[in-house]
């Protein structure tokens, strides 16, 4: 229903924390009550917008900020003052009450009316139910411009603090009324009203000044007035700032292929940007009760110490000694050769990208086919051990692109590149390559190959040996005999297979599904195809690990893997398919004896030295998994995953700086959920429990999914926000009912939890109960997991089962767990952790930790 005056949405705002109505619906009560005495005050029907709902008609796609700030649009805001509704940091205050008063000190009528008394009253009615702080009292005011007038709903009682019940309150000496404190409030409002339509249809002056006149002051020189603004502080912090970052632009921008020109024009933006910085603080003031226009004749409602925190002395000196410390750096890097040198530093000497060959076929079908010949390109030279081969994956990340081939060099990390052309027509095929020098851009050698399109198996081969002559590249016999050997002798099957990996790629379920039938296809052609075998067995393996399908699908992995090395007893990707196969049955040690040997006959194969850095993780060797994990990510730079399992295992060392360093890369890469978990807890072992919060929104918008808000429920539940948490793990849980019959999901485990904290003893029982037997029953069919030991000591601690708790504990750390921060930090583990036997596990794993980390050093 519309506001009684046009051009607004309501005519009161109720505005108040959610958890002051959590208790006994105090704020409804109020709300239903004020609405009955409204009636019996006006002729018209008085809009009141109240959000008893939280989300109130808002989606997850809706704009929760400007959607609230429509609705502010109204007459009159009563904020319903608590003891928790002073609070710059809470939704109420920042987003309903700060930009009410902002936009009603804007628009016709003012932030103050003179009523028909002649009085003055503000449009922010406040309705007081708890006594306040002195500090929450200063904080009103300087808000609202004068002290807090505010309609009384306190129970007066010695050593109570609580609202005034409508039922119930037997009245006393000074104990006011709650019918007549109701009447008061409707009385309050339609006098301001009444007031504001006077001044619609012109019957009185627009608006009133300020009900609390400041006090004269000696008239004060322009020059003190910027000092008091801060402006000089302002300019100063703004110049510094501007000059940082355009050194940093300056500095890096060759590095990372920046245009110049792009890099001038934003200097040229910073400094224009200075005097509208200037202007504004000005105008405008900043301290803990939000933004302010400063009004002329009016004054500073901040106190010194409080304007413009920004502008501290402290952030002055900071910025002063970042600044010089940073142009010697940079100055002595830019006239030193070294530093010069240090830029080629990630560029290893004999190492080569092979760029998606473009396909110049009449037929854009053809792609996969050129895509295919571009991947067994880089299988073949994999194969060498002197030469160091980016993958598939980060090689494909440049398809199409028109990035010069210096930058897109530096990007990989490669001293040659080697790109090319593929034509097909009919039968024919032409396939032109030139490898070139990536510093110099020298052509190191050219060669245009036509052949039969039936052919192609021996030119894959023929290629890779002659960019391997070119590059000076030393072959083993074994190596000789490796690209010689070819993979089936029937080109339909080929053809099968290239498509079965081009969907295979993709990522996606439907994709996978398509790969199946494709390597199927390749296998009925030539059974004896070990490669089409080992593509299948990877894309059984993904219908369960990636899809969720059901492990039934493993058991058709394991078959098509064993069936590929049986064929080939030398290909990498036969032993790296059966690997993924185990590792998804938790099977680790059998995993990680096939990654070993995919990777001896292999060491370029990026997916099986991931794996084998993923294995040594499993094992609890981290200073292993490091160093493979970052050979992966050498020979793989533009998937994030590598980084992701850097960063983690950064985390469980204890090197948080370096672990922060590595998540926060994976994430440019690609934003995933497991990489801001670890992330946060990164910053939660650091203290910065601030910025492991402010994960959680970029977190929620890369997918509306359980895992998701699974992740994002941990994160608060570290945090020690369980009520935000809570309704994480249960849109979770909406999501994926299924996900309650899970062994290895989490949020039914710290759903019962909190529930527990509740004392909802029933509901947390289903949870916790349920969570344990699924556990326990994954160990006795052979699970080698940790995490599972780990959970079942967290929901005995939960339950308060000490002796249960650590006994779990113990068997978790048999099977490898490393991971101290998740039992230390965890308000999971709150009734064991002054227990001295957790005390000295977790103090072991933390020693332990600091040797590998030390060894990691030395390497």
């Amino acid at each position: 229903m519309p506001a009684l005056i046009s051009g607004y949405e309501h005519d009161v705002f109720i505005s108040y924390r959610q958890k002051d109505n959590v208790y006994d619906g105090w704020v409804t009560e109020f709300v239903d009550n004020l609405r009955k005495e409204l009636d019996a005050t006006f002729k018209e029907r008085v809009s009141v917008y109240f959000d008893a709902n939280p989300h109130d008609g808002l989606l997850e796609t809706h704009d929760v900020d400007k959607s609230v700030h429509n609705r502010i649009k109204c007459l009159i805001l009563i904020p319903i003052v608590s003891q928790t509704y002073c609070d710059p940091n809470s939704f109420a205050w920042k987003s309903e009450f700060l930009p009410f008063v902002n936009l009603a000190s804007a628009d016709p009528f003012g932030l103050n009316m003179r009523v028909q008394s002649g009085n003055v009253a503000s449009r922010v009615l406040p309705v007081r139910i708890h006594e306040l702080d002195a500090d929450d009292a200063q904080l009103l005011a300087a808000a609202l411009g004068g002290p807090l007038r505010a309609v009384d709903f306190t129970y007066k009682s010695p050593g109570v603090n609580r609202p005034l019940r409508s039922k119930g309150e037997l009245p006393g000496p000074g104990q006011p009324q709650y019918r007549d404190q109701i009447n008061k409030v409707a009385n309050a409002i339609k006098e301001l009203i009444q007031a504001m339509r006077k001044v619609e249809r012109g019957e009185a002056p627009v608006s009133a000044p300020s009900s609390v006149q400041p006090q004269e002051s000696p008239a004060t020189s322009f020059y003190d007035e910027l000092k008091s603004r801060r402006i000089f502080r302002v300019a100063y912090v703004y110049l510094a700032a501007a000059l940082i970052l355009a050194q940093i632009g300056m500095f890096l921008g060759p590095t990372l292929g920046a245009d110049p020109q792009l890099l001038r024009l934003g200097g040229y933006l910073l400094l224009a940007l200075l005097p509208m910085t200037v202007v504004l603080a000005w105008f405008f003031e900043f301290g803990p009760g939000g933004l302010r226009r400063i009004r002329p004749g009016m004054s500073n409602p901040f106190p010194q110490d409080q304007r413009k925190p920004f502008t501290s002395w402290g952030l002055i000196i900071g910025l002063a000694a970042m600044l010089l410390a940073q142009t010697i750096y940079f100055r002595w890097n830019w006239l030193t050769e070294d530093g010069k040198a240090s830029q080629n530093e990630r560029v290893v000497g004999n190492s080569v990208a092979v760029l998606p060959l473009k396909n110049l076929g009449d037929q854009k079908s053809d792609e996969f086919f050129s895509d295919g010949l571009t991947e067994d390109i880089i299988t073949q030279l994999s194969k060498i051990a002197s030469l160091k081969v980016i993958s598939r994956a980060s090689a494909f990340t440049y398809k199409a692109s028109d990035e010069p081939l210096e930058s897109i060099a530096a990007g990989l990390g490669v001293s040659s590149i080697l790109e090319g052309s593929v034509q097909r027509s009919g039968d024919a095929l032409r396939v032109r390559v030139q490898l070139f020098d990536a510093k110099t851009r020298n052509n190191l050698w050219a060669e245009t190959y036509d052949r039969p399109v039936k052919d192609v198996l021996e030119l894959q081969s023929e290629i890779a040996r002659d960019i391997a002559q070119s590059l000076r590249a030393n072959l083993s016999q074994f190596e000789q005999t490796q690209l010689d050997k070819k993979p089936t002798n029937n080109f339909s099957a080929y053809e099968f297979y290239m498509r079965g990996r081009e969907n295979y790629y993709k990522y996606d379920e439907s994709s996978n599904f398509l790969a199946l039938a494709d390597f199927r296809k390749a296998i009925q052609l030539d059974p004896r195809f070990a490669l089409a075998w080992a593509g299948l067995g990877d894309a059984y393996s993904q219908v369960q690990g990636r899809y969720k399908r059901g492990t039934v699908w493993i058991d058709s992995s394991l078959w098509a893997g064993n069936k590929s090395i049986e064929l080939d007893s030398t290909l990498s990707e036969g032993y790296k398919a059966l690997a993924n196969a185990y590792n998804y049955l938790h099977q680790y040690d059998r995993g990680f004896q096939l990654l070993q040997k995919a990777v001896a006959l292999n060491p370029n194969n990026a997916q099986a030295v991931g794996n084998l850095g993923t294995g040594y993780f499993l094992r609890g060797e981290l200073d292993e998994a490091l160093r493979w994990e970052k050979r992966a990510a050498g020979l793989n730079p533009r998937n994030f995953i590598p980084f992701q399992v850097v960063g983690w295992t950064y985390r469980l060392l204890g090197d948080y700086t370096q672990a922060e360093h590595w998540l926060k890369k994976s994430i440019e890469l690609k934003p995933f959920r497991d990489t801001y978990e670890h992330l946060a807890y990164t910053y939660i072992a650091m203290g910065k429990t601030a910025k492991a919060r402010a994960l959680i929104e970029p977190l929620l918008e890369i997918e509306s999914s359980s895992p998701v808000y699974e992740t994002a429920g941990m994160i608060a539940y570290f945090c020690g926000d369980f009520d935000q948490a809570q309704e994480y793990f249960e849109e979770a849980v909406n999501l994926n009912p299924e996900i309650i019959n899970d062994a290895y999901a989490t949020s039914p485990v710290y759903l019962g939890d909190i529930l527990l904290r509740e004392k909802n003893l029933v509901d947390s029982e289903v949870y916790l109960q349920r969570a344990f037997e699924l556990r326990e029953r994954e160990l006795e069919m052979g699970s080698l997991d940790d995490e599972l030991a780990f959970y079942l000591a967290g929901i005995s601690a939960a339950r308060g089962k000490t002796d249960q708790a650590i006994q779990w504990l113990t068997v978790a750390r048999e099977r490898k767990w490393v991971d101290f921060l998740m039992a230390e930090k965890n308000p999971l583990f709150q009734s064991v952790q002054n227990d001295p036997r957790f005390k000295e596990m977790i103090s072991s794993l933390k020693a332990n930790s600091a040797v590998m980390l030390e060894r990691t050093r030395e390497h």
